[in-house]
């Protein structure tokens, strides 16, 4: 299945799109979805303030995937890869959410309770 573009998620979740233009500059220097991810989200956060984090991940994924392919320089390997990144993040942001609405999540389990080592009590 074809993966929603940004823009179809925003509007199914009834949430506010961000207007920007990305420049040449903008592609040479947001080269890897980290620092795609620290740009976008404030903007998208700004006309969304109650965006839930699992949504915000789901359309961060999908707008870096959408600036890794319509970037200049795409050809590149760096271009490549990290296309392939946002393609994995974005399944994953997919399953865990899937996961959370269904309740299929369970609380990892909690480790039992060791007491600590002292030196009180021992013999001789």
């Amino acid at each position: 299945a074809e993966p929603k573009t940004s823009a179809r998620l925003l509007e199914d979740w009834g949430l506010v799109d961000v207007d920007h233009v990305f420049s040449e500059d903008d592609y040479r220097t947001l080269t890897n979805y980290k620092a795609f991810s620290q740009f976008m989200r404030p903007l998208i956060a700004k006309k969304n303030p109650k965006i839930p984090m699992s949504k915000m991940m789901t359309i961060l994924g999908a707008k870096w995937r959408e600036f890794s392919a319509n970037s200049p320089f795409k050809g590149s390997a760096a271009a490549v890869a990290a296309a392939a990144a946002a393609a994995a993040v974005a399944a994953v942001v997919e399953q865990v959410s899937a996961g959370a609405s269904s309740g299929t999540l369970s609380e990892p389990p909690v480790p039992p309770v060791r007491k600590a080592k002292t030196k009180e009590g021992k013999g001789e």
